[in-house]
């Protein structure tokens, strides 16, 4: 699994996404696949957020044949140092976690209340 820790972002300000690439290893494809993502404070706890690729409001988009997307958006999750992996479900039924690490989300000390 690659370790691939995200830039961190402030509660309340705009994270600018990341792309990601699938190692060469395999040759499975992304087209029709499932991509979650969760944020954890430690492994076992429960997750504070859930990133995907697909519902209402998705998170992840799948950019090409073998990559993808966290997308630009603000985040609202509560500050703290978060650990991550994310799972593929390929169209064929295999799952694979190529990728995890972790997220700082610091404090906020200027904010705008609205």
């Amino acid at each position: 699994m690659q370790n691939h820790n995200l830039r961190p972002v402030r509660f309340g300000n705009t994270y600018d996404g990341v792309k990601i690439s699938l190692p060469n290893v395999d040759a499975y494809n992304l087209a029709g696949a499932k991509i979650i993502m969760q944020l954890k404070l430690a492994p076992k706890k429960l997750a504070v957020a859930t990133y995907r690729n697909d519902g209402d409001n998705p998170k992840i988009i799948i950019t090409g044949a073998y990559t993808f997307e966290i997308i630009e958006h603000v985040v609202t999750i509560e500050p703290g140092t978060y650990r991550y992996d994310i799972l593929i479900i390929f169209s064929t039924g295999v799952r694979k976690t190529y990728v995890g690490g972790t997220w700082e989300i610091p404090e906020v000390i200027s904010e705008e209340t609205i």
